[in-house]
């Protein structure tokens, strides 16, 4: 089958908006100039030729520019806010798709602590990059902007502040190392802890029916005490960006004030001037201090970026340009050569199988334990990519369609099925109202009436997928049975579901074999007798070879 990508890496998606951050910095940036200049004109002109009406209108108009300023980093803050749901929303969809779309065996090789963790980090990611990525972006030019005035203005006084703001820049630089070793440190003892939280609250029944809470929670304790030091010493490191800029900012300022002074002093420079350079100094550090920053905590940034396009790079089982799967199929299911193994240092678990089930039979797969039954029917429907070989299903090449196309055509039934939260009848139908009627004719096909009726209510008994703990084993495996059933699928796989039933079930269950026969192809992994005595065909597995059984044989006879 082909080994389709998802989406390949993260791209950050502001297709629209990045436009108007660029236009609002911009006019931001301008507006900064205003303050410098009025103080120039007051300090050299207006209070030496003592211009009130002047003085005035220079006020009302630096007041106007304020307001506009105001105005224009709110409209900024709002686009910022924007892109930045936006991005959030692109990026989570994208990451989910890639992950239901995914090769099977590709996605388990994670835990799911680390796809949570995935999720996790895509809120912090887009408060990085968003609108903050784009006004650090173009703030930075503006910086040389604002040194070009000073230049203009007071001369070598530039040469202070430029020297000191290439001094921050490689500080930040030199600490950044140190900075992402205490990020990387701090990053693997959180999901130490939250790995650690999320198998405790897996195992929470049996944890307190060993009365294990004390030993669990200093072992907790632990963990978090670690992730506290962690905490701390990242602390140290991740503030000082703003700590230094604001030191270097003011050392700038004074600077400014010594040089210029002594120029001031000399008659070479006016005082108008001086205050402006003054201003205009301490406005240019702000991009440097802004971009240093972003530069200075990319390395957190960095972290869950490598995760995103890890999981956006992962092999879809949906190939490009493949065609849709027929609405409607025979449920001849064939196979050409197939082998598969989990890795090239582990032995075939299938291996050139060639197989050949013809549509409406009922077929029996036995093996022994950890033979590869369950991967078997995996491969059989599609949800695992072969190392070689072909499955053909209703003459369909399934390396060729779209697999999530095959909802009501092809499905499966696990030896561990899984209700979701809702009532029984909800769990049948997948919420379709539309659907009841059958739903509940399905249901007293197989005998889920009788199950059902001793709950006080019935159908509309509440479940969630914690129910299984407590609920007959028989009863879940008929509800998902049923679910499966109101589809109406050409082809049933069943894994081992006959290891809960009780004598009644399992009569109850032969029956719908007998009925579904007719128009549905059947293949279940099983070692019962009974079952496999009504089976058409039984395969056995064992070695990675796949052979026939005769009657005798299948049923210990």
């Amino acid at each position: 089958m082909s080994d389709q990508q998802n989406t390949g890496r993260l791209s950050l998606k502001f297709k629209s908006g990045h436009l108007d951050i660029i236009i609002a910095t911009c006019l931001i940036n301008l507006f900064a100039l205003t303050m410098p200049l009025i103080m120039m004109q007051v300090y050299d002109r207006i209070l030496f030729n003592e211009s009130l009406n002047t003085l005035k209108w220079l006020v009302v108009g630096g007041l106007l520019a304020l307001l506009i300023e105001s105005i224009v980093k709110y409209i900024r803050d709002c686009i910022s806010a924007l892109l930045s749901a936006r991005f959030e929303h692109n990026t989570e969809c994208d990451v989910v798709s890639a992950m239901l779309t995914s090769r099977l065996e590709v996605f388990e090789k994670e835990t799911k602590d680390n796809h949570l963790e995935t999720l996790q980090g895509i809120s912090k990611l887009c408060r990085f990059y968003s609108g903050q990525f784009y006004q650090v972006l173009f703030d930075f030019p503006f910086a040389f902007i604002f040194l070009l005035a000073i230049y203009f203005l007071g001369g070598v006084i530039v040469l202070f502040p430029l020297t000191l703001g290439v001094v921050y820049l490689l500080t930040l630089l030199f600490l950044r190392k140190s900075f992402k070793v205490l990020t990387d440190k701090n990053q693997e003892r959180y999901n130490l802890k939250y790995r650690y939280i999320a198998g405790l609250l897996d195992r929470i029944p049996t944890i307190k029916s060993m009365s294990m809470e004390e030993q669990l929670l200093r072992r907790y304790e632990n963990y978090q005490l670690k992730h506290a030091e962690s905490i701390l010493e990242e602390g140290a490191y991740k503030n000082l960006p703003s700590h230094l800029g604001a030191f270097f900012s003011q050392m700038a300022m004074y600077g400014t004030i010594l040089i210029g002074g002594t120029q001031v002093i000399d008659g070479s420079m006016t005082i108008g001037a001086l205050t402006a350079c003054m201003l205009l100094s301490t406005r240019a550090f702000q991009p440097i201090q802004s971009a240093s920053s972003f530069l200075y905590n990319f390395a957190t940034a960095k972290q869950y970026h490598e995760r995103m396009d890890k999981v956006l790079s992962m092999p879809s089982e949906i190939s490009k340009g493949a065609k849709e799967f027929p609405k409607e199929i025979q449920g001849r299911i064939r196979t050409e050569n197939l082998s598969f193994r989990w890795s090239k240092e582990t032995d075939f678990i299938v291996s050139d199988l060639n197989l050949d089930i013809s549509a409406n039979q009922v077929v029996g797969i036995r093996g022994g334990a950890m033979s590869g039954t369950t991967t078997l029917l995996y491969l059989l429907m599609g949800k695992l990519q072969p190392e070689t070989g072909k499955v053909y299903i209703g003459g369909e090449d399934l390396s060729e369609v779209q697999h999530d196309k095959t909802l009501g055509k092809i499905e499966f039934l696990s030896s561990e099925p899984n209700l979701i939260t809702g009532t029984i009848l909800e769990n049948i139908t997948l919420f379709n109202s539309g659907l009841h009627s059958v739903a509940k004719h399905t249901a007293h096909m197989i005998g889920l009436d009788q199950m059902v009726a001793p709950l006080p209510l019935g159908y509309e008994t509440k479940v969630n997928p914690k129910s299984g703990q407590y609920l007959p084993a028989a009863l879940v495996h008929c509800i998902c049975l049923a679910r499966i059933l109101v589809i109406r699928p050409r082809v049933l796989i069943l894994d081992k579901v006959t290891m809960s039933m009780d004598k009644e079930t399992e009569n109850l269950f032969l029956e719908v074999i007998e009925l579904l026969k007719s128009n549905c192809t059947i293949i279940f992994a099983t070692n019962w007798p009974v079952f496999l005595a009504k089976c058409d065909k039984v395969y056995s597995l064992e070695g990675g070879a796949v052979q026939s059984s005769d009657f005798a044989e299948r049923t210990g006879k």
